[in-house]
């Protein structure tokens, strides 16, 4: 995606009494790793270069550079907990950086209470993407349940911006139905049957719909539906905002232990108040994330549609009680999406590997594994543990591996091309990625 047609640039950034604080004190390094969210590679592109200027400024011996890592939020999380040292998160889900305390302690339990409005500098809604004209007349999340309909958005396993798109559709029925469980039931059903492709980050999800030309609707944050409709202008894409949707939250911590540990405390603080200054509310409005300031949002009304939004803790809760009961094993989203039929030898690719790729949302081959030995079960054990950690689904490590001739095990191994000949079993360098819903 050519990322230059997305940047703003807005004159005179006056940051010097936000860093003025800090440039007494050298810090003690001069790289932060921001892990972000899957579709905002553009929006840091254009936040990053004024604070990185004002810094270098104020801190002339010790000039900063900002590293970007992208991915689906859940997925950024998993690779903190698992080693990556970010100095800084900018997650688009409260729970992607809460479990960065209630799994690894790397912050504190009021991480939220750091900085303004829950440590969330703006904010986004769900919108739907739809082809030229909006052929299928698409309005409400009413109509993405009729059977002509295919939609396209991420895996609510690895991405927070689907588990956003999962919610507002379930609270959209539940109000069109008075709260009859059966009937919300039934219409995430009919819902989840209509995707597509789960692809496992919002970005994907926007390639599969553009450039693979892949379903009716496209749904994703606000900010990324209106981006791509302005990239591609030759399209005619049409942006439809629903009359009831979700307040999504964007929260941001700086990572106390691995700060602590580099000594970029001072930066990484000071990065993260400057994303709530007006100079980066000029720059994030730009980008149609939805900010905090009732004055910026008068002025930019035009800009964003009028819609009757909803919070998680409103309707369902709290986020500790959402992915209980929705994403669990055994949760609603598991007994509300459709089963799949999966091939179970790896030489049969052609199809079976086609349908796992259109509903895990992964261009790459995969083959269930067969395995051939006690080794290729003990590697097998291995993997299916990892994946149980990537899906936070203890029952995705449980395994039953016999390798006597056994070949129903529903397991997914990630491979490249099989050359012919090559042994029965998960390759040398396969990676867990998800499974397939229960029959």
């Amino acid at each position: 995606m050519n990322t230059s047609i997305f940047k703003k640039t807005a004159a005179g950034f006056a940051l010097a009494a936000l860093l003025g604080a800090s440039a007494a004190v050298p810090a003690s390094a001069a790289e932060l790793l921001n892990s972000s969210y899957d579709v905002a590679r553009e929006l840091f592109t254009a936040l990053n270069k004024p604070f990185i200027a004002e810094w270098d400024k104020a801190h002339p011996d010790d000039k900063l550079t900002i590293r970007q890592s992208h991915a689906g939020s859940s997925k950024q999380a998993l690779a903190i907990l698992q080693g990556q040292k970010a100095d800084v998160v900018t997650f688009n889900q409260v729970t992607d950086i809460q479990v960065l305390h209630d799994k690894g302690k790397l912050i504190p339990a009021d991480w939220q209470a750091r900085l303004p409005n829950r440590s969330s500098p703006w904010y986004s809604t769900m919108a739907f993407l739809v082809r030229k004209g909006n052929p299928k007349n698409i309005q409400d999340w009413s109509d993405l349940a009729r059977p002509d309909v295919k939609l396209v958005f991420p895996n609510p396993k690895t991405s927070g911006n689907a588990r956003y798109t999962y919610l507002a559709a379930w609270e959209s029925a539940d109000q069109a139905n008075g709260g009859n469980k059966a009937q919300t039931e039934e219409f995430m059903k009919k819902f989840l049957k209509n995707v597509a492709v789960f692809d496992t980050g919002g970005r994907g999800a926007t390639t599969t719909f553009n450039d693979r030309g892949i379903g009716d609707v496209l749904i994703s944050f606000e900010s990324e539906i209106n981006n791509i409709r302005n990239l591609y202008k030759d399209k005619d894409y049409v942006v439809v905002v629903p009359k009831t949707d979700i307040l999504a939250e964007f929260p941001v911590a700086w990572v106390d232990k691995v700060v602590e540990a580099k000594g970029t405390l001072e930066p990484a603080k000071a990065y993260l108040n400057y994303l709530y200054s007006p100079q980066a509310r000029e720059i994030v409005t730009s980008f149609y994330y939805r900010v905090n300031d009732q004055k910026t949002m008068d002025a930019l009304k035009d800009r964003f549609p009028a819609t009757k939004l909803f919070t998680v803790e409103d309707k369902f809760g709290s986020w500790e009680k959402v992915m209980k009961e929705h994403f669990a094993a055994g949760a609603e989203f598991g007994r509300c999406r459709p089963s799949v039929t999966l091939e179970t030898n790896c030489h049969a690719q052609t199809q079976g590997s086609a349908r796992i790729r259109a509903f895990l949302g992964d261009e790459r081959s995969f083959c269930i594994a067969r395995p051939a030995s006690p080794h290729d079960c003990a590697r097998r054990a291995a993997l299916r543990a990892h994946l149980g950690a990537v899906l936070g689904d203890p029952h995705s490590s449980a395994d039953d591996c016999r390798f006597s001739g056994d070949d129903s095990f529903g397991f997914l191994g990630l491979s490249h091309q099989r050359s012919a000949g090559a042994p029965s079993g998960v390759d040398s360098g396969a990676l867990p990625v998800s499974r397939a819903p229960a029959a």
